[in-house]
């Protein structure tokens, strides 16, 4: 189970970080002003570099517990961590994707006027940075959700996989 929960836990913070890289290009204050500060510098490769640490691996740990908790020990003895690895992958670009159409969607919206910006940041961020904030806003939602549906789809297909080890010889 450990090496699951590592393996997931590795690929996130990887992905968070080249995640975060980009988002904090597109609006520094989404870090800046929308979190707490866990890093004094305004360079977007440190804050970027930070947060998708912070953010990727504890959510990928946690993530990697799901699957392993669904595989149980004995499928996990039997497929091993390498099994996991093609579900994970596949899901790191599937919220890459969805990240990048919903930050383009979200910076579309607001531009046009369709979305306003969130009203407790809007007097904090320069009025002309509000559609690249929502972008990011937008492009995050998108990552966490798929994340989450993702690893849940990922579960429940080891789940199955787990009955179809038990019930074979050996």
């Amino acid at each position: 189970m450990i090496r699951v929960v590592a393996l997931f836990a590795a690929l996130a913070a990887v992905y968070g970080v080249a995640h975060d890289q980009v988002t904090a290009r597109v609006s520094l204050e989404y870090f800046t002003i929308a979190h707490a500060r866990i890093v004094r510098s305004d360079s977007p490769a440190l804050v970027g570099l930070a947060w998708g640490l912070l953010a990727g691996a504890p959510a990928g740990a946690i993530a990697g517990a799901m699957v392993g908790l669904a595989a149980g020990e004995r499928a996990l003895s039997k497929l091993g961590w390498r099994h996991f690895l093609p579900s994970a992958l596949t899901l790191g670009a599937v919220m890459a994707v969805a990240a990048v159409l919903a930050g383009a969607g979200g910076h579309f919206l607001t531009a046009r006027g369709d979305v306003q910006m969130l009203a407790e940041f809007a007097p904090l961020v320069p009025r002309d940075r509000h559609a690249r904030f929502m972008a990011v806003v937008y492009a995050h939602l998108a990552s966490f959700g798929v994340g989450l549906a993702g690893t849940v789809a990922i579960a429940v297909r080891t789940q199955r996989c787990r009955y179809g080890i038990s019930r074979s010889p050996g």
